[in-house]
């Protein structure tokens, strides 16, 4: 007798930024939960309704994995509310080093109390008061100072992950067991990043906070997500890792010399988030780069049921406004891309590199940075980005480049497949069913 297992998924609307939800039933129950990203740039109370109206949320069920693709406040506004007074078993970030965070929250431009703490030392805050997480655990990308693999590591291939067994699923099993990291963890080196992590954030608690590198895999008996992130300047051109190296020294030097200054009231790293210094690095940033601004990262992720399609039907339903379709297809895994670039030709090949073995997995595609054209590699042409069945463009009405006219024409040009939009006033929904329907 088969089994029958469903996912549900949402882009809900929020406007300018991206909240994303799934879960996972059998025929009984709720058996798992997730999130992406939790914020907009638009009116605030789209965010707070939609995270207020999410069954989870609203029945006071735990949050099993909750995942920040990187730390501007349109993908972090409503993480507060989502998981202030609920249960987070796991909390997956990106690594920023604190210049990065001060860069962030810099040119936020957000005078928010609530986002400054969370930018000072992220992993204090949300080790705090309100908020109930099992792990923190922060993803590092590539870069030369990692030495993964030339600085290309693969993501593991179905064939090297495990199989768990999902006929014994067990929603009470202990956390350790339940939550399993996968694939070339290398202790050594992760000692070496919690151990650097350690000197710029002294209060990350090693019993909260767990540190890994790429190639990551995070699974579960039924679901698994897999991770990817550059650091900050892979793939950047060399004005740009000029720039960025001077701005950390002119940065580093104003540090070190208000220090010095008993009067400026900065005596750690995390006082330069104050109103005070933080005036005076704006003047040194504008200084180096202009109104233009500094490179980040995003965490992007791979994810999928671990169930493996043979025996089962897999069938797909999705519906945006008034448009619904329907199809099996043996393809069901998403891909998040939060506000990765991938408009250089290096970027584009060290993403498709590591996802080589997945790529033929993927049903649905988040164009990367609400569609906006600057993140796209149009010139590339070892490009595989546009043969996805169906791509979701997640952005706020009237924004300009959001989407860019030049990837709404590309993707309107490839077909069959469908792009679909999620935006204030557009929610996608769309459902896996795994088993027979």
């Amino acid at each position: 007798m088969k089994r029958m297992y469903r996912g549900e998924f949402i882009f809900h609307p929020i406007g300018q930024g991206c909240y994303y939800t799934g879960e996972l039933f059998n025929e009984k129950e709720r058996l798992f939960s997730f999130v992406y990203d939790c914020g907009t740039n638009s009116e605030q109370q789209y965010i707070r309704d939609a995270v207020a109206g999410w069954p989870v949320k609203a029945e006071q069920q735990k949050i099993n994995v909750c995942i920040i693709s990187h730390f501007h406040s349109d993908h972090t506004s409503g993480i507060p509310q989502l998981l202030k007074s609920t249960r987070c078993d796991r909390l997956v970030i990106p690594y920023y080093d604190p210049f990065q965070r001060l860069m962030v929250y810099l040119e936020s431009d957000n005078d928010d109390d609530e986002y400054r703490r969370m930018m000072q030392n992220p992993y204090v805050y949300f080790s705090g008061e309100g908020f109930n997480i099992g792990q923190i655990i922060v993803v590092r990308g590539g870069g030369t100072e990692t030495n993964l693999q030339d600085r290309s590591p693969k993501a593991p291939s179905p064939s090297e992950s495990s199989n768990l067994n999902t006929e014994q699923f067990d929603l009470n099993k202990d956390e350790d067991e339940y939550y399993q990291d996968e694939y070339e963890q290398n202790d050594s080196l992760n000692e070496q990043f919690f151990r650097q992590l350690q000197i710029e954030d002294p209060n990350a608690d090693p019993d909260k906070v767990k540190v890994r590198h790429l190639p990551y895999q995070l699974r579960t008996p039924l679901y698994k997500f897999i991770f990817y992130t550059l650091s900050e300047e892979d793939g950047s051109d060399i004005e740009i890792k000029r720039k960025t190296a001077a701005l950390r020294k002119a940065v580093d030097d104003y540090f070190a010399a208000a220090k010095r200054d008993a009067t400026s009231g900065v005596s750690t790293f995390q006082d330069l988030f104050n109103a005070k210094p933080i005036k005076e690095i704006a003047r040194i940033y504008r200084r180096i780069f202009g109104a233009a601004q500094l490179n980040g990262t995003s965490l992007a992720v791979f994810h999928r049921f671990t169930l493996e399609s043979g025996g089962y039907d897999i069938f797909h339903r999705h519906h945006s406004g008034m448009r619904h379709l329907y199809h099996v297809n043996r393809n069901h895994a998403t891909m998040m891309t939060g506000d990765l670039e991938l408009n250089t030709r290096e970027k584009l090949i060290l993403f498709q590199d590591y996802y080589h073995a997945h790529l033929d997995e993927i049903a649905y595609f988040q164009v990367m940075h609400h569609g906006s054209d600057k993140n796209w590699p149009f010139s590339v042409t070892e490009s595989r980005l546009h043969t996805f069945p169906d791509y979701v463009i997640n952005h706020g009405l009237g924004r300009k480049h959001h989407p860019g006219p030049e990837v709404t024409k590309l993707l309107r040009s490839v077909k069959p497949h469908n792009t679909l939009l999620n935006n204030e006033l557009t929610k996608l929904h769309y459902s896996i069913y795994y088993g027979t329907v």
